[in-house]
């Protein structure tokens, strides 16, 4: 630990430029690795207005309050002489992925602890305790930290290693300032992703349309659009607009979501999935449903030097996609960019939306494959996120040129050229990680009001572009479809809305797909994933649902129907499973009956009847249900905590029903609810009565959770219990317990109806005087 700690205490007093191989680990204890950009450096200043940042740097792009990404002169300025201007805290370079994409470490670490060790603890390791400004939980499910030191900021990066290495953390990375690539590219005249029609020709679209003969969208299903902000006030936005959120901090802060400056992009996605159906402008594929602008990056007046790139942090990534799910309650989450490298941070983020989203069901997470014609990028690759490739409007792959003079920044060339639209610069990523492929080429939707836009025209005209170009436009189309979907069909989970998506895509392009390993829901290919979204089959699939009684039913049998099948083309045919304990029998293909095969009440068991349609391969949701009958008081005993009984005890009492405890405020669709009633010869009390001698018929609250016991009668304490069930109520069962002869054990035994006769047990000698013999009118012991 000492020569660990001095290791740390070098760290603060060298300032290593980031000369050496630089690497951060992953959460497997994989190192991913970097080069330089020796250009460009991240900036930390002393407290200087941005008037002298701007005569210092001519051009720079602010990332935080005092920190800016600058160009710099490789061949006068390095690290070490940033250091010595005054004006400067502290520098670093900017970072270079494999995929050429930018960014850079700061003072912030990600830091989860693992071992079951305490943040603190953590941190002391580093003898930096005193160094810590900051520990902020930013995940509370998953317990991981953002602690900001008082190092500078080319150290962060080493910071993070070194805490990886002390084996105390499951990961340690630093929080990283991203240069994220939206990519979008111009000029189109008209719309054919939904109508099928391009410039007059025919084209393939997502036939939209013919789903919206189904639903046009729910205004409960909500669409959270992170991006660099919407416009607020657009005509045909706003009425789809619900409160936002902006994750950008400080002085380049927003609000509610809002877009800045000319930052286009996000409203252009929002216009895709959910612009209005007013007549005007531009329709969504959702046009009913709700949009949630969340901001987790921005553009700058200086950002075109930077090839067009975004500004966003990892933490703002991780709030807006917490945000989200669990504060603005997204059904489905769209991210039409990427990341320059993967962040175990943001891919937890990720995954809990995709778990404890939706009370559970899930969040559909949507993301764009990428424009670079290579591999799908992150955060699109990950298993949990649908990704999602672009088509030009012949239905094949958008494909870049293959001749790199004419490809965008970090495009990879292609070997076929460039696809029908024409457009040279970029091409959809693609290879194992690809999902499904949407229009991405010449897309209409909504622009920034004003000269801030992306078309200068004066008037209503400005509102529009028609030229939104990339997997950035095509990622809200399949947002929209899977809001359609849930507009259908709400309790659809996030896996099922990705498998029928994924099931009913289209097959287009001319493309061989085929049956691949890893790839379950269908046919498969490289550059197309399950191919082209449908909307038209994707929302009729949806809509199959089982029809028939919910919740609990009092009978021996139940019948269910699979509605909707008529939407189905001839041929389709269906199979039906059910869960144990049930006789099913197939009417029809859409009509089953079910029925209880279990000869007394079902303790806390839900029959799931399973429908598989076998011409989609695809398993419906199941339909949950109760089937049963009240409860037998053959099976409600009592549970003796232990304690000795005597004269004066008191003592929890529970019951348990088919030897499961009952909680005594049980409220679930089995047992509902439950009774107390005292016996007549009141040998027990509930603690807190009133009245020392209630009336024998009143029944006691089910909360109550301790007895007292006043006296025995032939040596037993007598107490009524009868529990419910959605079917009825059982009959009293009366729990008797005995006078021990020096332990503490009990019996229960069930005495049977009011009307029974029993046989009283004969009395104990030294209990004589204490008032007992005869079971009375009441219930007594067998």
């Amino acid at each position: 630990m000492k020569r660990l700690t001095t290791i740390f205490i070098l760290i603060l007093c060298t300032h290593i430029g980031l000369t050496q191989t630089v690497f951060i680990y992953t959460d497997k204890g994989e190192k991913i690795y970097f080069s330089t950009r020796r250009d460009l450096a991240l900036i930390e200043f002393n407290n200087v207005s941005e008037e002298i940042v701007n005569q210092t740097f001519n051009k720079n792009v602010r990332v935080g309050e005092r920190s800016y990404i600058v160009e710099i002169d490789t061949q006068s300025t390095t690290i070490n002489t940033l250091q010595q201007n005054a004006n400067i805290h502290s520098a670093t370079y900017v970072l270079k992925y494999a995929t050429g994409a930018l960014q850079a470490p700061t003072d912030r670490v990600f830091i989860k602890c693992s071992n079951g060790n305490t943040i603190e603890q953590v941190i002391a390791t580093t003898a930096l305790t005193e160094r810590v400004q900051s520990i902020k939980i930013i995940d509370s499910i998953n317990r991981i930290y953002s602690v900001s030191f008082d190092v500078s900021i080319e150290n962060g990066l080493i910071l993070a290693n070194r805490l990886y290495e002390t084996s105390m953390c499951e990961f340690a990375e630093p929080c990283f300032v991203r240069l994220i690539q939206p990519c979008t590219n111009p000029y189109y005249q008209y719309q054919w992703g939904l109508n099928g029609q391009n410039s007059g020709l025919s084209a393939v679209d997502i036939k939209a349309p013919a789903a919206w003969n189904r639903t046009q969208g729910s205004s409960n299903i909500r669409v959270a659009v992170l991006d660099d902000g919407v416009d607020l006030t657009h005509p045909d936005l706003q009425g789809n607009l619900v409160s936002g959120y902006d994750a950008v901090p400080g002085i380049i802060a927003g609000s509610g979501g809002d877009c800045a400056h000319n930052d286009s992009h996000g409203t252009a996605c929002a216009g895709i999935i959910a612009a209005v159906d007013n007549n005007v402008g531009v329709i969504g594929v959702a046009p009913n449903c709700k949009i949630i602008p969340i901001r987790i990056m921005y553009n700058s007046t200086f950002i075109s030097w930077l090839f067009g790139l975004a500004t966003s942090d990892d933490e703002w990534i991780v709030d807006g996609i917490h945000r989200a799910w669990h504060i603005a309650q997204a059904d489905v989450i769209s991210l039409s960019w990427r990341m320059p490298s993967p962040s175990s941070t943001v891919t937890v983020a990720i995954a809990n939306a995709t778990i404890y989203g939706r009370a559970g069901k899930g969040t559909v997470v949507v993301a764009s494959s990428g424009n670079f014609n290579a591999d799908v990028s992150y955060p699109a690759s990950l298993p949990n996120v649908m990704a999602v490739g672009a088509i030009a409007p012949c239905g094949t792959r958008k494909r870049s040129s293959n001749n790199s003079t004419e490809l965008g920044y970090n495009v990879l060339p292609d070997p076929l050229g460039v696809s029908c639209d024409g457009e040279l610069s970029w091409g959809s990523s693609y290879g194992s990680a690809l999902d499904v492929v949407a229009p991405g080429v010449f897309i209409p939707t909504t622009d920034i009001q004003g000269n801030k836009g992306k078309n200068p025209a004066s008037g209503a005209a400005g509102n529009y572009i028609t030229n939104f170009n990339g997997t950035s436009a095509a990622c809200p189309h399949v947002a929209g479809v899977a809001a359609l979907m849930l507009s259908i069909n709400p309790d659809l989970t996030q896996v099922q809305v990705r498998q029928i998506i994924e099931m009913s895509a289209q097959k287009v392009g001319g493309y061989s797909y085929a049956t691949t390993s890893g790839h379950p829901n269908g046919t498969w290919h490289e550059e197309m994933g399950y191919g082209l979204v449908d909307a038209d089959m994707a929302t009729k699939m949806a809509a199959l649902t089982v029809t028939g009684t919910s919740g609990i039913i009092c009978d021996t049998c139940a019948t269910f129907t699979l509605s909707n099948l008529n939407n189905f083309p001839a041929g389709t045919t269906v199979s039906w499973t059910s869960s144990s304990g049930l006789s099913l029998t197939i009417i029809s293909d859409t009509v089953v009956s079910v029925c209880n095969t279990y000869p007394v009440s079902l303790h806390k068991k839900w029959i799931k009847p399973t429908i598989t349609v076998n011409g989609l391969g695809y398993q419906a949701p199941a339909k949950t249900f109760f089937l049963g009958k009240a409860p037998d008081t053959s099976q409600i005993h009592s549970v003796y905590d232990g304690t000795v009984v005597s004269v004066g005890s008191v003592f929890t009492d529970k019951i348990t029903y088919f030897g499961d405890t009952i909680s005594m405020d049980n409220n679930d669709h089995n047992l509902i609810n439950g009774e107390w009633q005292l016996h007549a010869s009141n040998s027990v009390q509930f603690p807190g009565d009133e009245s020392d001698d209630p009336d024998p018929t009143d029944e006691i609250s089910w909360q109550r959770k301790q007895v007292r016991i006043d006296h025995f009668v032939n040596n037993h304490a007598y107490i009524k219990v009868r529990i419910q069930n959605g079917c009825g109520l059982s009959n009293w069962v009366e729990i008797v317990y005995n006078k021990p002869s020096g332990g503490g054990s009990t019996s229960t035994i069930p005495c049977g109806d009011k009307d029974s006769d029993c046989e009283p047990e004969e009395a104990d000698e030294e209990d004589e005087d204490t008032g007992g013999g005869d079971c009375g009118d009441e219930d007594c012991p067998d």
